[in-house]
């Protein structure tokens, strides 16, 4: 089962004086953290909650003495929240670069198997202009969604267009980043290319109008991981690992991803 609560709910309920018995260590509590902009892993739009990572989630409690309750929440508030001590059975996605010298960083344990991996692509209105290496990005105007890190661009991110730099802008969702792209107020997107595929497909934009480049020769790809709290108890540690082994043995998250990106139909995950 999964009860939906606002951000104001997942600080009242994960981090507080007294955090209620509901939410301890050792009971069947888990909270689902989906992170914000996170579509087509996280789709939440009128209290209904759906996409990848939340398929598979559900698959993984489905029928267990497990609680799920669902909390949405920007990526970088949760991260402050583990910095000031937030200490829950949690479970959300996400790879160990992203989390790389972070303060959350010994926080976090991944998944045994990763779910697939994130490859990234430039998105641009056509005509596309070719883009073979960071470099070529130098003096354009590039979309980045706010409080993903990328360590490859950072040195050109914070550097003027005429000294060598790119130049950024900033947006909190995926859907703001196509829209400024289509009305050529930027020149490229950096997004991930399931992400990117959802995006066009939802908006009805076509490979007539978008142009997307591989970017993952420059950007290396990342497995991308089921996480949880570290010191969360090692039954739930084990029983993650074990229904998602038995999930990726299937043609579950092949058919999802399918689904999410391209509209095919797939046997509801909730069935």
């Amino acid at each position: 089962m999964i009860r939906l609560f606002s951000l104001i709910g997942l600080t009242t309920l994960l981090w507080g004086a007294c955090p209620p018995p509901a939410l301890a260590k050792d009971d069947r509590h888990v909270t689902f953290v989906a992170y914000s902009a996170s579509e087509p892993l996280i789709i939440a739009k009128k209290n209904r909650v759906r996409g990848i990572i939340t398929d598979v989630v559900r698959q993984i409690f489905r029928e267990t003495p497990y609680q799920l309750e669902y909390q949405q929440i920007p990526s970088e508030k949760f991260l402050r929240l583990l910095e000031s001590g937030l200490d829950s059975n949690w479970i959300t996605y996400g790879s160990p670069a992203w989390h790389k010298d972070s303060p959350s960083e010994e926080q976090f344990e991944f998944s045994e198997q990763p779910l697939f991996e994130l490859h990234y692509s430039l998105v641009s209105s056509k005509p596309a202009i070719k883009v073979s290496k960071i470099q070529d990005l130098i003096g354009r105007r590039l979309v980045l969604i706010q409080g993903y890190r990328y360590p490859e661009l950072e040195p050109y991110l914070h550097l003027d267009s005429d000294r060598g730099g790119i130049i950024p802008f900033y947006v909190t969702s995926r859907t703001d980043a196509m829209i400024m792209i289509a009305e050529h107020r930027a020149d490229f997107f950096l997004s991930g290319t399931k992400r990117a595929h959802w995006s066009m497909h939802a908006m009805g934009y076509s490979h007539d109008e978008i142009s997307l480049q591989d970017f993952s020769h420059q950007i290396p790809a990342q497995p991308v991981h089921l996480s949880f709290n570290r010191n969360a108890p090692a039954a739930l540690k084990r029983h993650i690992n074990r229904r998602l082994g038995e999930l990726l043995a299937s043609d579950l998250l092949p058919r999802l991803i399918r689904h999410y990106n391209y509209g095919e139909d797939y046997p509801d995950a909730n069935g």
